[in-house]
């Protein structure tokens, strides 16, 4: 009667519950017209991964002409030392190791019938404290007992090892607006709906990873309208990271690493502007699975999101992460895990403004800082970019425009602010009057890609009459479609653009093979012949769009993973003055790249270089090479693997007296087969103020490029 245990996968399902209140502003003055449109909706989720489990099958024969009676048998879990460790069939939680059920058969066969043969087979489940950092040894053994004829038999079954891996231990975060903006009940117009963000993270602080995790949501479902006024919750986009995903409920958050996080977002609209009120958040294991007991689910917690902001600290990832409302105070959900202090700096702020800038000077802080002034336009600008004092340009996530009602019923607007610790110092935001709505463009290119580098180098030409679809979501969730070919010169363009995410694609070309595209100016995500999710703002332009066609029989000349990269000095550029730009290109493969170029197109005229230098950056050693840069391309050829190359450009900027932004842009590509293609794009925005002769730039430029490129080498 041996005992076979099996290990196998399990895919455990956990049931979430959501339960959240929206409630609609409504003032004192007006609730005796009507109540306040309260909304309340349940959204039902479940979390599923893959996970240890064993099965264990004991067989019991009978070879006698008596049948065996009143069977019974115990399954004994013992340690290393082949001491009892508890083990239970219950699903509450308890201090057991184990959690254990049997499958079949059912119920427990109580006689085995003579000359025959009965297998029982259970399922075994390890909880989390039965291997905590390290794997651990266990022992199975069974006693069994049973009546033949008039004799009470017992025998005890010889232990086997099972091992038991250390498993994951996951905290799921949830993050909901703390507002969202739709119809006004009590107004006459229809004010059309504001999409929000819907978050989750989760974070695995077990010693093993949490394998193939998904978040599986239903559609939010209406639990009760006081008012019973027509609601509606839409899904617009889904996202896991940066990249887009199904737009469905479910969220395949792939694979968490020990220590590491994963953060989704459900993109949504409301069709009735409110607050959200309530949250109640419960998870439940299923109980045939162990129910508690079992669970990997350590704890999950929802907070109120401010915004989604983007920590801009050197060696943070690019996802966005979660300003939330936490008790009396505020705090910063990084995407990568872990949490930290954010100061309200408002009070301490100052602030002066003209007729389209406004300059904030902050204080020097060890924490985030956030800032959240009355918008002196009262919203009738819209934001056009913002900027340290540096020049550089700040995420478009960490400057934004909001609005609240007040008791009166009336709109009051805010200008927020979200920066990284630092000292004192100056953000100049800028604002415009709002473009139309319908003033987004996209514009690129389809060209024969020759050598296949993915640039349009000298001589090739652009592929004509080639169909082109754009499609997208615009921000009130509405559907669109556009088809269009290429000119004669392969270049192609959309425009009267809504704001929305959109995607591009290429069509079919006989004798050729979509290779390498370039998302150019946009924030989308680039694949071969297709780019996605590209995020409009209104009025934005988008340019460089690139598509690649190669001939289908090109060689393969190995893969490398390039990547390009802008650095600017520490303080803002002034117009005639001394100026410096560095670029560095990356090989972060194991494997060379052949023919490297890199595109530069001069950002302005007004902008002259006097002269350049360029290094190579192998293992760590800096070897000055002969620049081969000319005015709009970089000539790298190959690069060994694991390798940089650094090209300093200096010069004078002339410029007009008003600050103007500066795009810095750069595109590198090789022959070799590049599978990220997200990265080979560089394009920084820089604003240059104007000549300032009382106060002239006080930097040695020679100094910083020294100490950046011993950086590098340190680094490489």
């Amino acid at each position: 009667m041996p005992v076979e245990p099996r290990i196998t996968r399990l895919l455990p399902v956990f049931y979430t519950i959501v339960v959240i209140s929206l409630m609609s502003f409504c003032s004192v003055a007006r609730a005796t017209e009507a109540q306040c449109a309260e909304i309340r909706f349940s959204l039902s989720q479940q979390a599923s991964f893959e996970r240890q489990a064993f099965d264990a099958r004991l067989t019991l024969h009978n070879a006698s002409p008596l049948p065996l009676t009143d069977v019974k048998v115990d399954l004994q879990f013992l340690d290393s030392q082949l001491q009892p460790v508890q083990a239970s069939t219950l699903s509450l939680s308890s201090q057991a190791s184990f959690f254990y059920q049997l499958l079949e058969p059912k119920p427990e066969p109580s006689t085995v019938t003579a000359q025959q043969s009965t297998t029982l087979h259970w399922q075994i489940i390890p909880t989390r404290g039965a291997a905590l950092r390290t794997y651990t040894q266990y022992h199975l053994a069974a006693k069994v007992s049973y009546t033949q004829g008039d004799r009470r038999e017992e025998l005890d079954v010889k232990p086997v090892m099972i091992t038991v891996k250390p498993l994951p231990e996951l905290s799921v975060d949830y993050f909901l607006p703390h507002e969202v903006y739709g119809d006004d009940p009590f107004t006459d117009e229809i004010e059309p709906p504001v999409p929000f963000m819907l978050g989750v993270r989760v974070i695995n602080t077990g010693a093993s990873p949490s394998v193939a995790t998904t978040i599986e949501s239903a559609q939010p479902i209406i639990r009760e309208n006081k008012q019973h006024l027509l609601t509606q919750w839409k899904l617009l986009a889904t996202q896991v990271g940066t990249q887009p995903a199904e737009r469905r409920m479910q969220l395949n958050l792939g694979d968490i690493e020990p220590d590491k996080a994963r953060v989704g977002r459900w993109l949504m609209t409301s069709q009735l502007s409110g607050k959200f009120t309530d949250f109640i958040a419960t998870i439940r294991h299923g109980e045939a699975l162990g129910g508690e007991l079992t669970s990997l689910i350590k704890q999950t917690r929802h907070w109120a999101l401010l915004h989604d902001v983007q920590d801009t600290r050197a060696g943070r990832d690019d996802i966005l992460d979660f300003l939330v409302i936490k008790g009396d105070g505020l705090h910063l959900f990084a995407s990568e895990g872990g949490d930290a202090a954010v100061s309200d700096v408002s009070l301490a702020t100052t602030t002066r403004r003209n007729d389209q800038y406004l300059t904030l000077s902050l204080p020097a802080s060890s924490q985030f800082r956030y800032v959240k002034i009355t918008d002196p336009w009262k919203g009738k600008k819209a934001l056009f970019t913002a900027y340290r004092g540096d020049g550089e340009i700040l995420p478009r996530a960490n400057v934004w425009l909001s609005k609240t009602r007040n008791e009166q019923r009336q709109w009051q607007h805010s200008i927020n602010l979200f920066l990284a610790p630092g000292g004192q110092e100056k953000i100049i935001i800028q604002l415009s009057s709002p473009p139309p709505a319908n003033s987004a463009s996209l514009t690129g290119k389809v060209f024969y890609d020759t050598n296949t580098n993915g640039l349009v180098d000298k001589g090739e030409r652009g592929v004509a009459q080639l169909p082109i679809t754009l499609e997208g979501i615009d921000s009130q969730g509405r559907q669109w479609q556009q088809r269009m070919k290429t000119d004669r010169a392969g270049q192609f363009s959309f425009d009267k653009l809504l704001s929305g995410t959109w995607r591009v694609h290429t069509g079919y070309l006989n004798g050729f093979v979509d290779g390498k595209s370039s998302p150019g100016s946009a924030s989308g995500h680039a694949v071969a012949g297709e780019i996605r999710d590209i995020a409009l703002s209104a009025g934005e332009k988008v340019t460089q769009l690139l598509f690649a066609k190669q001939a289908a029989d090109q060689p393969d000349l190995g893969r490398a993973d390039l990547e390009a990269k802008w650095l600017f000095p520490p303080i803002m550029a002034q117009s005639y003055q001394p100026w410096v730009a560095m670029l560095v290109v990356s090989n972060r493969s194991s494997q060379p790249a052949t023919d490297v170029r890199v595109h530069l197109p001069w950002p302005t005229r007004s902008i002259t270089p006097q002269k350049s230098r360029s290094w190579s950056i192998t293992q760590g050693v800096l070897a000055a090479e002969s620049s081969r840069w000319q005015r709009g391309e970089w000539h790298i050829g190959d690069m060994a693997a694991t390798s940089q190359r650094v090209l300093v450009v200096e010069g004078i900027m002339r410029l007009s007296a008003r600050p103007q932004s500066v795009n810095f842009f750069a595109q590198v590509g090789s022959q070799s087969l590049d599978d990220n293609l997200n990265n080979n794009v560089a394009q920084r925005l820089i604003v240059v103020s104007e000549r300032q002769p009382n106060s002239p730039l006080n930097f040695d430029m020679n100094q910083w490029i020294e100490q950046q490129l011993a950086e590098l080498t340190r680094k490489g």
